[in-house]
């Protein structure tokens, strides 16, 4: 890759951190159910409730076209937590966000950036977007450069690093975690995943003492809402990984 490539990696936002319908598959059940679009996707309806996974959170409400509708509850072993949906709608891009999300005005690579606090500019979510062609690279090119400009930041010193990638049946998705020190302590998780050489990077980034259970399985409900016209990487037959492995990507200083 070409010297003269820049990307925008956002971190304390620096620039340089899943139709209408024809069949219910269900008429006689209130819980869990899909219809079917024309397009022959299986899209949630109604009410759900999601027993507890791995994360160990238990969640349950409306879905609406297959994306969360009004609120939903998020319950752990010690606690409850009300999230409120809507839903984003920005030219052919459709996802799931939490209603107290305040958006700001962006240009592109930034097609969306949202506060997730009224005190705190540095914790937020966001959505990059990069055209693989044009910047004249490749997924593991972008991860790299974005490792090395946290190692490079006089702002925030990398404490800790996470690089793993998932098989999904469609794509490919990896996911960064990075604990960064600055005037507080984050932490940033970044699921990056291309569709037809457009390169996607959808970050969370929090206070590291307010990143739980429940707020991750919050950014996973975000991840997987993501809809385009043109695809839908994340619908329900395609939620489930099949297999994760480690990435080692080595900048000079860890060389």
């Amino acid at each position: 890759m070409r010297a003269t490539t820049n990307f925008l990696l956002l971190t304390t936002v620096l620039t340089i951190p899943i139709a209408s319908c024809d069949k219910k598959s269900s008429e006689n059940h209130k819980v869990n159910q899909l219809y079917i679009t024309d397009k022959g996707d299986s899209l949630e309806t109604g009410f759900w409730i999601f027993e507890p996974g791995a994360s160990g959170v238990r969640k349950s409400g409306n879905f609406k076209d297959g994306f969360r509708d009004g609120a939903w509850t998020y319950r752990t072993k010690t606690d409850s937590t009300t999230i409120k949906w809507t839903v984003l709608n920005m030219d052919s891009l459709k996802l799931n966000l939490p209603d107290y999300v305040a958006l700001t005005n962006q240009e592109l690579p930034v097609v969306f950036l949202g506060t997730i606090r009224g005190d705190s500019e540095h914790c937020y979510y966001t959505l990059l977007q990069y055209d693989l062609k044009v910047v004249k690279a490749s997924v593991y090119d972008y991860i790299f450069q974005y490792i090395q400009s946290l190692e490079r930041s006089s702002l925030e010193r990398l404490r800790a690093r996470e690089i793993k990638k998932f098989n999904f049946k469609t794509t490919e998705v990896f996911r960064i975690k990075i604990n960064l020190e600055g005037d507080r302590t984050y932490q940033a998780i970044s699921y990056v995943f291309t569709f037809n050489d457009i390169l996607y990077d959808l970050t969370y980034r929090d206070e590291e003492d307010r990143v739980g259970g429940t707020e991750l399985e919050v950014f996973n409900d975000i991840l997987y809402s993501f809809r385009t016209n043109d695809f839908d990487l994340f619908n329900f037959n395609n939620k489930q990984y099949t297999k994760e492995e480690d990435v080692d990507v080595r900048t000079p200083i860890q060389n």
